[in-house]
């Protein structure tokens, strides 16, 4: 739809198509994680969208669409009718070798501010989770999705049983606030800023 409202002048097709791309790539963190898997999973859907969202005024919605074709094998990156331009493998590329200082960001942040008073002495767990995380992060395919609810979920389980209540709160409120901040950084991480 963007491409035909862009090719034939119609504003309002432009628009959906824009709409439709804003809610599959959302700011929010949690909206990411509601996107839709059709439009946001496909390869070569991927690998398209990407080609149109360069042409656009819209640096962060371009730089979430090249935060999703990172994950894709570099030789779908560089072959086929939707490769990505040069200056694009260059950001995605760039990208890819910041990743273990993002995850790595991610796991050292979860488990920072455990109160030493904490009388379930949770604190004593800190380190395990640190590890369990890290290894869960860090771990292909599913870094690929550090962002996704998912991944969100399986961080929460290496706290079972291990954090009390007040801690786990505090452990997931953590995490929401870190999956935000890189989701907010994306236009930074692709070298659009």
């Amino acid at each position: 739809m963007l491409v035909l409202g862009d090719k034939y002048d119609v504003p309002r097709l432009r628009e959906e198509g824009l709409s439709q791309l804003r809610s599959c790539y959302a700011k929010d963190i949690y909206q990411w994680g509601k996107r839709s898997l059709s439009l946001c999973r496909d390869p070569e859907a991927r690998l398209a969208i990407a080609q149109v969202t360069r042409t656009l005024d819209d640096a962060d919605l371009h730089a979430a669409v090249l935060y999703d074709c990172s994950w894709l094998k570099p030789s779908q990156l560089v072959t086929g009718p939707h490769a990505l331009s040069p200056d694009d493998l260059v950001r995605v590329f760039g990208f890819m070798q910041r990743l273990p200082q993002l995850l790595s960001d991610i796991t050292n942040g979860l488990t920072g501010e455990i109160p030493k008073t904490c009388k379930a002495h949770c604190i004593q767990y800190n380190d395990t989770i640190r590890h369990e995380a890290s290894q869960l992060l860090t771990s292909r395919p599913m870094s690929a999705t550090y962002l996704d609810p998912f991944m969100a979920n399986m961080l929460c389980t290496i706290t079972e049983g291990r954090l009390c209540k007040d801690c786990l709160l505090r452990f997931q409120s953590r995490l929401h606030r870190l999956r935000q901040v890189q989701r907010d950084r994306f236009a930074e991480y692709f070298s659009f800023v």
